[in-house]
């Protein structure tokens, strides 16, 4: 019963508001700021109908702060005789 608003050009207003938040902030914060900012920006979306989508983040058993760290890891070899 619900919908996902989209830009016929961008895609879904979610997966743009996402890609963005983590293309910008994924190396310094954690997982839940990002998708805090994530709803955040997705709630800056509007149709011609002043119409708005929101998300819904629901947290079970995360206890710990998850982070990513693009591009701070060595790279992993595919040679096994490494």
């Amino acid at each position: 019963g619900y919908a996902s608003m989209r830009d016929h050009d961008m895609g879904t207003w979610f997966v743009q508001s996402l890609v963005e938040v983590f293309m910008y902030h994924a190396a310094d914060k954690e997982l839940i700021d990002l998708l805090r900012m994530t709803s955040e920006r997705l709630s800056q979306f509007t149709n011609e109908f002043n119409e708005k989508q929101t998300c819904n983040i629901e947290m079970r058993h995360l206890y710990k702060r998850i982070y990513f760290q693009p591009g701070s890891g060595s790279a992993i070899s595919t040679n096994p005789a490494r």
